[in-house]
């Protein structure tokens, strides 16, 4: 009788391994190939290692069922595979051979176990047959790649012992595993016939893939927790640095002898154990990489919005002093798939377009951002700084959104209908150091934009261009009508360094601007001060000196000498939910936790124009982030992220790009949620405090966090996701910049950058084109873009996410999509609905509907400008609108909205909310409406139908 005994895998090294059939033939195995096979009836198989006739058996074994092939593997770098195994060797052969084919593996006893196929059933899908060796070893196989995703989770799972005989069969599903018992025969095979197999073959091994490790999954059975005849493992703790899992094995049932031909379950008590494994999580998303770089390349990011119209959200990244430092700026456009974005593939126009700069040392692309839609013409465009044109006065461009992907060479930009200039007039003012969209300041309806010059006047200008449905021809001395100049105070202030639309922060209806002045000495040398300007329809002059007394806005005034205060500033979304936007205001080298730790300030949107002291913030202000150690630079870029985490507040992302993350210098970068919660925060404690989670890159000297900002949702799934880059990072001992594109996540754990993959890629249903579309969805959850086209998208139920992308659509919802848009994350998704540009309307499919803006998740509807109730059906729909700010958040384009609808239907809520019918009558599209109005808000209009009742 073989015996098995245990193998040093040291000494491994110095023996042979071979296969062994039942002629006793021996065939070597190396260890960088696999053995390949196939299977002959009454062949029985053995592996050895070392002197054949020590008859020692390889231990450390996994061996796996694939289709109808059986697979050996071995932690030691062996693999062997025997085709057909479960075909050639099934027991229904027995009726004509007294012994069918078998494989000797490994036990803990002086008996082998032996691979029979009784009663196993047919499968496609990768089955565990078979473990035996060490918890080291498994995980050895398991990291190789060589099997399955779910292997590990498996043999936790099961945790059987040899020693009590077989195994069972578990089929490999999704989540984990599904078992079913399986009988076999313990005995010895001896064959009565040897037969001799074929020659073999070699074959390279399969390379390798991640393993993803998954502890806890859906239960086959009865839909909660991976589990073994409905008993589950229990995932207690996974350190992400070490690796070290700790599980909490539950009630589980091995399989023992109970007579010659069969095993019967038996129950072992739960134990608790910890293995020491490299996990190799991933985290999704896809990377933007270039290696045309300098080695003082700092790449900046922006969301694009909707730049060809396809419903997804774009992004653009531009690298100022590439190109003898001409520069050049890149459009990814969104995408589903996670494979990564190479540089030049843009240039070919694969994916996106380059845009590239005007003249040498122009520095195009020093700042980036989303103009909106300038023109009016429905699809989102793009705005580019270029410091350094014209020996530092610098100039801006204003690039229009379109659907080819041909690069953009911005000495040419007045061509054809391309985009349109702005020129800088100050000797070295450095136009174009900061650009960002203004949103819509005068309430025109069309999106505005400004533009930094920190070093113009001494002091800094900024200047706010209106938009034009015609290309305009801008003349910054003498702007009129076209736009407005916002002076700074004190020369060396650098008002202009960072300058961004702050959403409507007072509530009037009109977006706001915030403008950075890092310099400022208001609280001591280089303090900083940042100005909140409040929206407005007057086109007059701005001097900063006079923001509070002429009741034009407000000033944030820094705490301390040195705190740079105002170098990064950004809208922050609603933080806090109470309908206002929020800010946020980077101060690099604050010295909180330690020199130049850092500090960023999230102010809360206000009606009054009462100055900010940030010395003396109170939490009905706002709340403080503060960096987590010296030198990190904690608020060196802020930005609003959107809602990342799909719960309708807004969330934020902080840069730190010298924190020494996963590497010294390496950068790491914040996600904060928002929250009712204005306890400030050390960003020390974000994940324990469950308020966030953080982003790492892994290499020294990556300076992660630089940019950082909001790509809007790029991949469709609900949920926005985030851009951080990376000045340098070293591949393939080339210098790459990469840029990485992190898909929203509802959980703070926390993300190493160089895991970014396409893993978990929602996959989307329907996708127009720049023709009419119609789709008629299903009760299932899906994802519906309706392309550039006037398109009819229906959802009928399910937690759908519907995107129009630009053109006037038409989205339909029934009773079961209205219900999905309270709930939270369904199939790696959130139900959200937004038409995208253009004049979009929502109809209600069904009768007795409400649509409930009380019930829905803040943001989960936006850019709909048109509501009607009255389609296809007999009974009344209800519309209720609890306040102003929900017809604020409907639309970016106008603050009108028009409500449709029959003599049953009801509006509701808006008495209550403060509207007031203002007696006047609108006729539109063979429809009479009545125009209501907000006494706080005079842009903001309700047109409701005048058949339908008002309460």
């Amino acid at each position: 009788m073989t015996t098995a005994h245990k193998n040093n895998d040291d000494n491994l090294a110095s023996q042979q391994v071979y296969l062994v059939s039942s002629n006793t033939q021996a065939t070597p195995i190396l260890p960088d190939f696999r053995l390949h096979i196939t299977a002959q009836l009454g062949a029985h198989y053995r592996v050895l290692a070392g002197d054949l006739n020590d008859n020692q058996l390889l231990d450390n074994v996994i061996a796996v069922r694939d289709g109808n092939d059986l697979l050996l593997i071995y932690s030691q770098g062996y693999e062997i595979l025997i085709a057909d195994y479960f075909i050639t060797c099934a027991d229904n052969h027995l009726s004509e051979h007294k012994d069918t084919c078998s494989v000797q593996l490994p036990s803990d006893t002086t008996t082998p176990y032996t691979i029979h196929t009784q009663s196993i059933p047919n499968t496609k899908s990768p089955s565990i047959v078979y473990t035996h060796g060490s918890d080291e070893a498994l995980l050895q196989i398991t990291n190789s790649g060589a099997v399955s995703e779910s292997t590990l989770t498996a043999y936790l799972l099961e945790q059987a012992s040899p020693a009590a005989g077989p195994l069972l069969l578990g089929n490999l599903i999704t989540t984990g595993i599904s078992l079913a018992g399986i009988s076999a025969n313990n005995s010895e095979a001896t064959p009565s016939t040897p037969l001799a197999p074929p020659a073999p073959e070699l074959e390279p091994k399969p390379e390798p893939e991640p393993t993803l490790l998954e502890l806890i999954g859906t239960d086959a059975h009865d839909g909660t927790q991976t589990s073994i005849n409905a008993t589950a493992i229990q995932l207690n703790a996974i350190n992400n640095v070490s690796g070290a899992l700790t599980a909490k094995e539950a009630a589980y049932q091995a399989y023992i002898d109970a007579n010659p031909d069969s095993f019967s379950p038996v129950a072992t008590a739960a134990e608790v154990q910890t293995m020491v494994n490299t996990v190799n999580t991933t985290t999704p998303g896809f990377t933007f990489y270039s290696n045309a770089l300098s080695q003082t390349s700092a790449p900046a990011v922006a969301a694009a919005g909707d730049v060809n119209g396809d419903g997804l959200a774009d992004i653009i990244i531009g690298i100022q002093n590439i190109n003898t430092k001409a520069g050049q700026s890149y459009v990814v456009f969104g995408k589903s798939d996670g494979s990564s974005v190479d540089a030049n593939d843009l240039i070919k126009g694969i994916g996106g377009f380059a845009i590239n700069g005007a003249s040498r040392r122009g520095f195009s692309g020093a700042s980036v951002a989303s103009a909106g839609d300038v023109n009016g013409d429905g699809f989102d465009d793009l705005i580019i700084g270029a410091r350094g044109i014209n020996r530092g006065k610098g100039e801006s461009y204003i690039v229009y959104g379109k659907t080819d992907t041909k690069s953009v060479n911005l000495d040419k930009i007045t061509e054809g209908q391309v985009g349109f200039a702005i020129s800088g007039t100050q000797n070295r003012g450095a136009l174009g150091t900061s650009v960002k969209t203004a949103g819509d300041f005068n309430g025109d309806g069309l999106s505005d934009f400004i533009i930094g010059a920190p070093a113009a006047q001494g002091s800094g200008q900024s200047y706010l261009i209106f938009g034009s449905h015609t290309k305009p021809t801008i003349t910054l001395n003498d702007l009129g009508e076209q736009g407005l100049i916002i002076s700074g105070i004190n020369n060396n202030d650098k008002s202009g360094q960072s300058v961004a639309n702050a959403g409507d922060v007072n509530g009037d209806g009109y977006d706001d601007l915030i403008v950075g002045a890092p310099e400022s000495n208001i609280n001591g040398i280089s303090s900083g001060q940042a100005y909140v300007i409040f929206g407005s329809a007057d086109t007059s002059d701005i001097a900063l000196t006079q923001i509070s007394t002429n009741q034009a806005g407000f000033v944030i005034n820094g705490a301390a000498a040195g705190d740079f205060t105002g170098y990064s500033v950004s809208t922050a979304g609603d933080v806090n939910g109470d309908g206002l936007s929020d800010l946020i205001i980077g101060a690099p080298f604050t010295d909180t936790n330690g020199s130049n730790s850092g500090t960023s300030y999230v102010l809360y949107g206000k009606e009054n124009m009462t100055d900010v002291d940030l010395s003396l913030l109170t939490s009905s202000q706002g709340f403080a982030l503060y960096g987590e150690a010296t030198n990190d630079a904690s608020g060196f870029s802020v930005s609003a992220a959107g809602d990342v985490n799909g719960d309708g507040m807004g969330d934020l992302i902080v840069g730190a790009y010298n924190a020494h993350g996963g590497a010294e210098n390496s950068g790491r970068s914040y996600v904060v949620f928002g929250s009712a919660n204005s306890d400030n925060l050390n960003l020390t404690k974000i994940t324990t405090t469950e308020r966030g989670f953080i982003l790492d890159a892994m290499q020294g000297q990556n300076f992660s966090g630089y940019s950082v900002a909001s790509a809007g949702d790029v991949n469709a799934d609900g949920l926005d996701d985030l851009i951080v880059t990376t000045n340098s990072i070293n591949v393939n001992d080339e210098d790459t910049i990469q840029n990485y594109v992190v898909f929203g996540k509802t959980d703070t754990l926390p993300v190493e950058l160089d895991t970014v993959n396409g893993n978990s890629i929602p996959m989307i249903n329907f996708a127009g084109t720049a023709a009419a579309d119609q789709y008629n969805g299903t009760a299932d959850n899906e994802i519906i873009l309706g392309g550039s086209g006037n398109d009819r998208l229906a959802g009928k139920g399910g937690a759908d996410v519907i995107k129009g992308g630009a053109g006037d659509d038409k989205i339909i919802l029934n009773a079961n999509n209205l219900a999905q848009l309270n709930q939270g994350l369904i199939d790696s998704r959130v139900a959200s609905i937004d038409g995208g540009s253009g004049n979009d309307t929502i109809l209600l499919e069904g009768s007795g509907l409400t649509l409930d803006f009380r019930s829905i998740v803040d943001n989960r509807i936006s850019n709909i400008e048109n509501i009607d109730l009255s389609n296809n059906r007999t009974n009344g729909n209800n519309l209720y609108l609890p306040d102003l700010q929900t017809i604020l958040d409907l639309s970016e384009d106008t603050n009108i909205l028009k409500i449709w609808g029959e003599t049953d239907d009801t509006v509701n809520g808006i008495n209550g909310a403060g509207f007031v019918d203002s007696g006047i009558d609108q006729s539109y599209a063979d429809s009479m409406f009545d125009v209501y109005t907000h006494t706080h808000a005079p842009t903001v209009e309700l047109w409701i139908e005048q058949n339908i009742s008002v309460i």
